[in-house]
Order: structure tokens, then C-alpha cells, then sequence
């Protein structure tokens, strides 16, 4: 997706490479079932500061449209502010912990910003293939049965013991899904491999992986037929809506179930659905989460800037205090809570330009954005995830043509 026009490949530009490969490691693998990795404050703040200081030697600001740059700014501040009242009022450690995510989540953005237009064929290949890695990895545990560990080992089938792939990465399965049939020319194995995806995503029953990929195929659906696309085309889409329902359905004909873990698949009970699907705790516990954070008590301030200016009632199920950096499982009461409607209206700005992304068909990233704003009813969003944000402000501002010799459909992004 380099434009006509683009500069020679520099030794900035690899360098570059190799960050954005390291930085989507170290906040993928540590969120694996299959292995114990601690996240570590220390990597966090060395990967922010990192790419913050790529992002300046790249230039990002001449990259995207002014709004963007003033919405970064005022979130930036509302960050910097937020981690000098945190120390003051409590210490480094309490800071780190609420603010990290941020400081890494707009060094990713603006780092992604500088290089991501440029580099962005690379980069969403890395993507794919570490998709495919997961979901590989996804089969071989569940192979091997439930994963120790996993879940409170409650219920009739603790079926968080077959989720060894988390939903985040689920995300990014639909991501190199969606990178696969927009951006890549339809070749065999490129179909194979996106339809392996997209099951994979079903397997990983995840139910916020089911919402964006219910929307994300939507949307693919739509934009592909009115782009011409043939059956061929649409046959991983259409393989993994048939498999999904089939997963659905099959218990309720048989009593069994083609998803690991789920009560129908070892034990014939009469016609159910599985489940993953008919299980409301998780979902209980969802809405109490958001019904306790939305009465809890905030003054003007810490509703037009969160927790900025000092720390902010954050409340769990039954009316618990606890720190504001445990997520909502919502992405705006999320971002409510840490940054108020001020930041909310700055990320509205930037999300926004990066939604509406219409110069550069090439690019799958406002549908992947679109089913990520499905996920986050039930999730924050991932810190990879603003990398592509990144990336497609930058295009707003980026010649529209795709490489040589790539094929591209002109599929118009619908916010």
C-alpha cells in the first residue's frame, strides 16, 4: 500500500520494522493462556518511550491532519497529567499502573502515524503470519485437551479451559482476515488461510470475537458484492458463516458440539445450544460492571477529564472501590473513567479519521476498525490495535495509488 510516490526505503525505516515487530510481541504473548509470561511495567515504559522517540524522528505530526495532531496533544497532556497527580497523590508505582496503557497507547499511535503508511506492506504481512501462528497454535493445544490453569474450574465444563487463545488475539485473527481478502490478490492460499481464520475465531468462543466478526463479516459481505466480487472471493466468508452455524446448530440435532470444551461435546443432553452461547454469568457480572462505574460518585472535573487530576471512584460488582485501571469490559465507560468526556471527544476525532479512510481502498483497516468497535461493548481495545489506527490517519493524508502490480478492488471504507 505504498504510494506512487513513496522515498527509498531508509535505515529509519528498518529500524522502524523491527520495533513494530518486537512491540507487537511483547503485548501478544503475555496475553497467551498457554503460557505464563508477567507483564512487565519496565518493558512497557522502554517500548513508550521508544516509540514516542521514533515518532519524532519520523515527523508524525506533518503526517496526519491537524485535527488529529491537537486531539493527540490534549490526550498527551491529559496523560502526562494524569501520571504527575497519581505519583503526587499516591506514588511512581500507582501511577504506572493506571496511565501505562495510555502512554504505550499513544506512543503506538503516533509511532504508527510516521511509519505506518510507508511500511504498511510489510507490517500488515507480520500481522497475518503471526494470525496464522496463533491460530495454529490454538489447534495444536486444543489437541492436547483443556489447558491447565485456565478459569475457576466452576460450572459443568469450565469451558475457559479450552480458550487458550485470548480474545484480543481473536481480534487479530479478524484483522489479518480482513488484510487477506481486501489487500492481498485472491490466491488460493490466501482464501485457504482466511477461512482457516475465521473459524478459528469461532473455535476461540469468544463471545466478543463473535460480535466483531459477526460485523466484520457484515461489512466484508456488503463492500465485496458491490465491488464484484465472485463466489471464490467470498467463499472464506461464506465457509465461515456455514461452519459457525453449523457449531450452533449441531447440538440442538444431536446433542453435540464441534467446540472444545462445551457440555454437547461430551455428554449427549438433548437438544441445547452450546454452552458458550447459553452461559449468562460472565454476562451478569458484564452488567454489573458497567451499572456499578456508571453510579459511582465523580465531580465536574472528573467527568470532563477522568482521573487527570487525581484519582477517580472506580467501582466493581457490589459496590467494590478498586483501582480505575481495572477495565470496565467496555471501551467508552473505559475511556470515561480514565480520561472523561474530553479525551472521549479527542478520541472521537482520531478514530473518526481513521473510520472514514476513502483514498486508499487498498487498505482493510476501517473494517477492521468497524468490528473493533463491536468488540469494545464487551472490551477495551487492545494497545496493538492503535497502531493501525495510526496508520490510517497518516493515509488520510497519503497518495491513494497501491503497489505495482497489486490487485485491488476499489471497495469505498464506510465509516
Amino acid at each position: 500500500m505504498e504510494p506512487k510516490t513513496a522515498r527509498p526505503v531508509t535505515g529509519l525505516d528498518r529500524v522502524a520494522d523491527i520495533v513494530f515487530v518486537l512491540f507487537l510481541l511483547t503485548q501478544t504473548l503475555q496475553a497467551q493462556s498457554v503460557w505464563s509470561i508477567a507483564y512487565s511495567p519496565t518493558r512497557a515504559v522502554f517500548f513508550a518511550y521508544g516509540l514516542a522517540a521514533m515518532a519524532l524522528l519520523g515527523r508524525f505530526w506533518v503526517k496526519v491532519p491537524v485535527r488529529v495532531t491537537v486531539a493527540v496533544a490534549i490526550l498527551t497532556a491529559l496523560v502526562v497529567a494524569g501520571q504527575i497527580s497519581w505519583t503526587w497523590e499516591w506514588d511512581s508505582h500507582q501511577a504506572n499502573n493506571y496511565w501505562q496503557d495510555w502512554r504505550l497507547m499513544l506512543a503506538a499511535l503516533v509511532f504508527a502515524a510516521a511509519f505506518g503508511v510507508q511500511r504498511w506492506a510489510l507490517w500488515s504481512r507480520v500481522i497475518i503470519c503471526f494470525a496464522l501462528f496463533l491460530a495454529i497454535l490454538q489447534v495444536v493445544v486444543l489437541l492436547g485437551g483443556p489447558v491447565a490453569g485456565i478459569g475457576d474450574g466452576g460450572g459443568p465444563v469450565a469451558f475457559y479451559q479450552y480458550r487458550p487463545v485470548s480474545a484480543q488475539m481473536a481480534l487479530l485473527m479478524i484483522a489479518a482476515l480482513v488484510f487477506l481478502l481486501i489487500e492481498r490478490a485472491p490466491a488460493g492460499w490466501h482464501l485457504g488461510a482466511a477461512a482457516f481464520l475465521g473459524v478459528s475465531v469461532v473455535v476461540s468462543q469468544h463471545r466478543s470475537a463473535w460480535v466483531a466478526l459477526a460485523v466484520t463479516v457484515l461489512v466484508l459481505g456488503i463492500q465485496g458484492t458491490r465491488a464484484g466480487w465472485g463466489l471464490v472471493r467470498l467463499s472464506p466468508l461464506l465457509f465461515t458463516v456455514a461452519f459457525w452455524v453449523l457449531a450452533l446448530l449441531l447440538p440442538t440435532l444431536v446433542g453435540r458440539s464441534l467446540l472444545p470444551g462445551s457440555v454437547a461435546a461430551d455428554v449427549v443432553q438433548g437438544p441445547d445450544l452450546p454452552t458458550t452461547v447459553t452461559s449468562t454469568g460472565n454476562f451478569d457480572w458484564r452488567v454489573e460492571m458497567w451499572r456499578s462505574r456508571l453510579h459511582a460518585p465523580r465531580s465536574l472535573l472528573e467527568v470532563l477529564t477522568g482521573g487527570a487530576f487525581g484519582s477517580t471512584a472506580a467501582l466493581g460488582p457490589d459496590a467494590v472501590t478498586m483501582n480505575p485501571y481495572t477495565s470496565a469490559h467496555n471501551l467508552l465507560l473505559d475511556q470515561f473513567i480514565m480520561i472523561g468526556l474530553v479525551g472521549i471527544g479527542c478520541l472521537a476525532v482520531i478514530v473518526g479519521s481513521a473510520l472514514v479512510v476513502r483514498s486508499h481502498p487498498s487498505t482493510g483497516i476501517p473494517v477492521v476498525l468497524t468490528g473493533a468497535l463491536a468488540f469494545g461493548v464487551f472490551y477495551n481495545w487492545p494497545v496493538w490495535l492503535w497502531l493501525l489506527v495510526g496508520t490510517a490517519c497518516a493515509l488520510i493524508r497519503a497518495a491513494p495509488d497501491p503497489p505495482v502490480g497489486a490487485r485491488v478492488d476499489h471497495v469505498e471504507m464506510a465509516a
